[in-house]
């Protein structure tokens, strides 16, 4: 525990490669120890190193396996090492901005995810969400059809395929 204490102050002076070396010392003394695990967890995102932060979440998740906020840290971290911190967060941003009703700014936040990894097809769908409910059928056709190559789905399909009727053009499966 006196390194746990000593990372919580070490971290609060904004000292958090120290911070994180405490926690990281606190959780392997005591492997039961699941605050030790979680701030070992979250400096390591907060210094945007997820795959550091992996097995002190799942750690902590095997300590408490239904704690909805270990559960969103651990579903966080695996999203940023599947597809970046940096695309990762923008596509949390579109999407706070879409469930607000701001298309604008999630549209911008999407369009930033899928230019820091193309292949986040998520991203490239929810493109195809917001341009079809903006009757932008042009777009929502491309964005589903990328979308759709890179994760084969079948809403992805029907939504690329409703976008092609709206265009008046026929659809070729992809």
């Amino acid at each position: 525990s006196d390194a746990y204490e000593r990372g919580i102050a070490l971290y609060y002076q904004g000292e958090l490669s120290a911070a994180r070396e405490l926690f990281a010392e606190a959780a392997r003394l005591n492997p039961s120890f699941q605050k030790a695990f979680i701030w070992a967890g979250r400096v390591n995102l907060e210094l945007a190193e997820p795959e550091k932060a992996l097995p002190y979440w799942q750690a902590a998740q095997a300590l408490a396996p239904n704690r909805p906020d270990v559960q969103y840290f651990l579903g966080l971290t695996q999203n940023q090492i599947r597809w970046g911190v940096s695309a990762y967060t923008s596509f949390e941003e579109g999407m706070t901005f879409y469930n607000e009703g701001n298309m604008s700014e999630a549209r911008g936040r999407l369009e930033e995810a899928v230019a820091q990894n193309p292949k986040f097809s998520e991203a490239w769908a929810w493109l195809g969400r917001i341009a079809y409910e903006g009757a932008d059928y042009e777009t929502a056709y491309q964005a589903f059809g990328k979308a759709n190559q890179l994760a084969s789905n079948e809403t992805y399909r029907y939504f690329r395929e409703a976008s092609a009727r709206q265009l008046g053009i026929g659809e070729n499966p992809v």
